[in-house]
């Protein structure tokens, strides 16, 4: 747990704290938690070893606050858009389309966050607020879902968290287990192209698992180059 004896308020504290992220996002993307070191952290950032363990107990207190503030900005990101001023199908595209661009708007979050599912998901799963900080991206999907299925478009017996764990599950492939895929499979899915093709094939086939029985797929929007209002 980070002990700054600093008050949050304090100018010298959110400067030394961002830079000190900063550095310690890079040092764990590219190394990992056990690759990682502070002194490298604090070479990076230009600060001291000593100013680093001032304010974070250990290196692993340190990535802990790391795994967090990445979780948090990925799920912020996620809210970000009114979906609740889109039709259904539009919505959920924006939301899957949302969800699958967040490791390429953020590459170090790839190693950080399969560094902690290794961990088994100890750093997040130990956060008091956890639960607080998922829900409402939990909850938006509900949102969502609920009405496409009023108006007929989304079946009605999906089993919601397990339809965010499976969607997060297609649409990271690409980021977390792209370079084994492409190589075993000989399917791109690390160019830039490569990824572009996969997220439009991954929400497609995402969309086409929710859509009602009675809705043709052509009425579900299967471009990511273009805006959903475009494709409905």
């Amino acid at each position: 747990m980070s002990k700054s004896k600093m008050p949050e308020s304090d100018p010298e504290h959110k400067n030394s704290v961002k830079d000190i992220f900063s550095a310690a996002r890079t040092e764990f993307g590219q190394n990992g938690l056990s690759g990682a070191r502070i002194a490298d952290i604090a070479k990076r950032c230009g600060k001291t070893r000593q100013l680093i363990y001032h304010y974070y107990e250990s290196k692993e207190d340190l990535f802990a606050e790391v795994v967090w503030d990445s979780l948090q900005t990925s799920l912020s990101n996620m809210l970000a858009e009114d979906y609740d001023s889109m039709e259904p199908m539009a919505a959920f595209y924006r939301f899957l389309y949302t969800m699958s661009e967040q490791y390429r708007l953020h590459p170090d979050f790839v190693s950080i966050m399969l560094e902690e599912s290794i961990q088994g998901g100890l750093h997040i799963s130990s956060r008091k607020k956890l639960r607080a900080v998922s829900q409402p991206v939990i909850d938006t999907l509900r949102r969502i879902i609920e009405r496409g299925a009023a108006s007929g478009v989304f079946r009605r017996d999906i089993e919601l968290e397990k339809l965010y764990a499976a969607s997060f599950a297609v649409l990271s492939a690409s980021s977390l287990t792209g370079g084994v895929l492409s190589a075993v499979l000989c399917v791109d899915m690390q160019s830039e192209s490569g990824m572009d093709d996969w997220r439009d094939y991954a929400i497609e086939f995402v969309m086409k698992s929710v859509r009602a029985p009675n809705v043709e797929a052509r009425a579900m929007p299967l471009r990511a180059d273009r805006t959903p209002a475009e494709q409905l």
